[in-house]
């Protein structure tokens, strides 16, 4: 009889799939310690060219090095329990910029200059995810007849995992419920450039700050 090579199989801690980390245990702590070891280099990077650019265009390298990855799958990563690293470190470089001293709040400066800060760049990737994926989700209309302030407002999905709360899908249906109702009626290239107004009038530093405020236009 042919004998079967069995090949051995090998445990690896965490795998890089789409330019994302995700390790063994189903969580986002190497990709996020992945987003803080750039936004580190970066702040190095700035610390350099501060001697020699001015604000405005410390403001583009601020784009062009740090944004890119706090944006980058945010949706997936940006509400987990350690993100919270990442937005210190933003804050960080946005202290750097600005010239603003350890201790004091970056809030107004966000305002200021339209800066969004992570949770509020989670908030608004999130929102824009339910916009595009609206087919997917169900709304209290769909599910009785009755004529209620809520109709037309999507459903959270029943379930029993403490996890499930953090997902895309949960909390970007709450967030996009919370916003007014001509805001949610806007044709999406419009929808896009409202809610991003909102979050830079605000700057949210949480989600539970977003949805306890409400949201005019």
């Amino acid at each position: 009889m042919p004998v079967v090579s069995i090949p051995e199989i090998v445990n690896i801690p965490n795998i890089k799939f789409l330019g994302v980390f995700l390790d063994q245990f189903m969580s986002w702590d190497v990709h996020v310690e992945y987003v803080n070891k750039k936004l580190n280099c970066s702040f190095y990077a700035l610390v350099q060219l501060k001697r020699t650019l001015s604000i405005k265009t410390l403001i583009n390298v601020y784009y062009s090095l740090v944004y890119c990855h706090l944006t980058y799958n945010v949706t997936l990563w940006g509400n987990s329990t350690k993100s919270d690293t990442v937005f210190i470190k933003q804050k960080r470089i946005i202290r750097l910029i600005f010239n603003i001293p350890f201790g004091h709040t970056c809030k107004q400066v966000f305002i200021n200059n339209n800066i969004l800060p992570l949770p509020s760049i989670y908030i608004l990737k999130s929102i824009l995810y339910i916009k595009h994926n609206l087919h997917s989700f169900k709304r209290n209309s769909d599910l009785h007849a009755y004529s209620t302030r809520n109709a037309n407002q999507f459903v959270t999905v029943g379930h029993k995992l403490s996890k499930f709360e953090k997902s895309t899908d949960y909390v970007g249906v709450r967030l996009y419920n919370h916003l007014p109702n001509e805001v949610r009626s806007l044709h999406p290239v419009k929808f896009k450039r409202v809610v991003k107004s909102i979050l830079c009038k605000h700057a949210f530093y949480s989600v539970e700050e977003y949805l306890a405020t409400r949201l005019l236009l």
